[in-house]
């Protein structure tokens, strides 16, 4: 597997830097390109801050047979990313202790799985889907952790999303969320395919300081 320049240089800083999950996102990165997915590829601006009212709008849909995932940071939490399309939504969401996926396929009711994991603690976690072919399966996975969505027997529903990745699907990160977000595979934040609203594009602006009540909401 070829692994570009820019790709060493970043996974070098990650490892200077100690940013464990990072770094495992950018090998994930370089793996669902290997795989065969789809990616753009990272940008110039990957780290942004949202404050609780901002959102990134992406201009293309993700695909639940690739791999789609991102890194954040926060003692808050909120929606990391999301897909609608009509009655068809997707919802990955960042809670106190777990990390929940939702979704709704047409008059289908909403079902939800969580996996139960601390992330606001305001240091860096990385969370992603991964499609897996053989046997079919979606899993969620928080850090080292892996949580099955769907599989044959359960939910399989969500292994033929339909409408939900049709061409007009709307694709937002970090809407109603309040933190850093690395952008991951499939939610890339290039200017040229991204609407952003009240998005600060930087290193993560938060302090190193244990998570208290207040002291990760910033206004920009």
């Amino acid at each position: 597997m070829k692994v570009d320049t820019l790709w060493r240089r970043r996974a070098a800083v990650n490892v200077a830097d100690g940013s464990g999950y990072l770094l495992v996102f950018v090998y994930a990165w370089v793996l669902s390109v290997g795989l065969g997915a789809e990616p753009l590829g990272p940008s110039d601006r990957p780290e942004a801050y949202f404050n609780g009212s901002s959102y990134i709008h992406l201009s293309r849909p993700i695909s639940l047979k690739q791999l789609v995932g991102l890194s954040f940071r926060t003692c808050v939490g909120g929606e990391l990313f999301s897909q609608r399309f009509e009655r068809y939504t997707l919802h990955v969401v960042a809670l106190y202790e777990q990390v929940v996926v939702s979704w709704t396929l047409g008059a289908q009711s909403t079902r939800e799985v969580g996996l139960p994991k601390e992330t606001l603690d305001n240091r860096w976690h990385w969370v992603a889907l991964r499609y897996r072919p053989n046997p079919p399966a979606l899993l969620l996975e928080v850090d080292n952790h892996t949580q099955v969505i769907a599989n044959v027997t359960w939910n399989p529903e969500l292994l033929s999303a339909g409408a939900l990745e049709a061409g007009g699907a709307v694709v937002l990160v970090g809407n109603l969320f309040s933190g850093c977000i690395h952008e991951g595979p499939q939610l890339e934040f290039h200017a040229h395919s991204v609407h952003a609203h009240n998005v600060l594009f930087a290193h993560c602006p938060l302090t190193t300081d244990e998570c208290q009540s207040t002291h990760s909401v910033q206004i920009i």
